[in-house]
């Protein structure tokens, strides 16, 4: 779905209403998060969102996050849901997407799953990954092993092509010692073993990127306020080597054929996606 100027920005304050009511709780509760992602560009760069983008992400220490988890839905207003593996029975996702019900998101993987579809940000959790980036690298990839056998369960792996059979035959293999197994719990539970606070090298195992997830702690660190949009946020105290980590060049804008909502596949602001959901019944 292409968006429309007039409805990125209806998004955008949709999007920027929650990201206000979760630093609300997260202000309540004293816990720590960081803009993070296409976001901290935006917040860098664009002292807000990066025009063109469709979502937000922030990140939350293990801890932080586990609280945020187990007490944020009383403290948020009732139309935003916190959506989790535990909150939503068809969810797959090993991080957070805090839902306005009100509205309408659908993204292309989701378009035939009975979960809730109101607009979001997303809420990673960050975790000890290793004290060497050699460690780092080794268990991410373990956890990335436990995912794709988790997709293999699930159907969620291509199977055209002589390298996708392989790949298939080989997490096949690999999936025969999981027989009867709750992969996500297990994927859950391997990227917690670490501490975030007691390792050199933290991140997000669940985030987009793969190695360049890979970061120093002491790029988070207690933060630093910025303004974003009409509000100031949190990012990581060092932000320019954690961008330069992620992304290079991350002052560089993309080719113009780039800059493009990544995400959204049907998109409301004013309409529940409950109403999509009866429609499409």
């Amino acid at each position: 779905m292409k968006i429309s100027k007039k409805e990125l920005t209806e998004l955008h304050n949709v999007e920027l209403n929650i990201l206000k009511e979760f630093i609300k709780v997260c202000q309540k509760l004293n816990l720590r998060y960081y803009l993070v992602g296409g976001t901290a560009i935006g917040c860098v760069r664009h002292q807000g969102f990066i025009p063109w983008d469709d979502d937000i992400d922030v990140a939350m220490p293990r801890k932080d996050y586990e609280i945020f988890l187990a007490k944020a839905q009383k403290l948020l207003p009732k139309y935003l849901f916190v959506q989790t593996i535990k909150t939503e029975k068809n969810y797959y996702n090993l991080f957070a997407k805090i839902r306005n019900s009100n509205t309408t998101f659908i993204e292309e993987n989701d378009t035939n799953l009975n979960i809730n579809k109101g607009i979001f940000i997303d809420v990673f959790p960050l975790d000890g990954m290793g004290n060497t980036e050699k460690q780092a690298i080794k268990n991410l990839h373990k956890f990335f092993k436990l995912k794709e056998i988790y997709n293999f369960k699930n159907q969620k792996l291509k199977t055209k092509g002589i390298r996708n059979k392989i790949r298939y035959f080989y997490y096949f293999l690999l999936s025969l010692q999981y027989i009867n197994c709750n992969m996500l719990e297990i994927a859950n539970k391997f990227s917690q073993k670490l501490d975030f606070d007691s390792c050199k090298y933290v991140g997000s195992f669940c985030g987009a990127y793969g190695n360049r997830e890979i970061q120093k702690l002491a790029y988070f660190g207690k933060g630093k306020l910025a303004k974003f949009e009409d509000i100031e946020a949190n990012i990581p105290i060092d932000s320019d080597a954690y961008l330069h980590n992620m992304y290079g060049n991350y002052m560089e804008l993309p080719p113009k054929d780039k800059r493009v909502a990544p995400h959204c596949y049907y998109l409301n602001t004013r309409k529940s996606y409950l109403e999509y959901l009866k429609k499409d019944c």
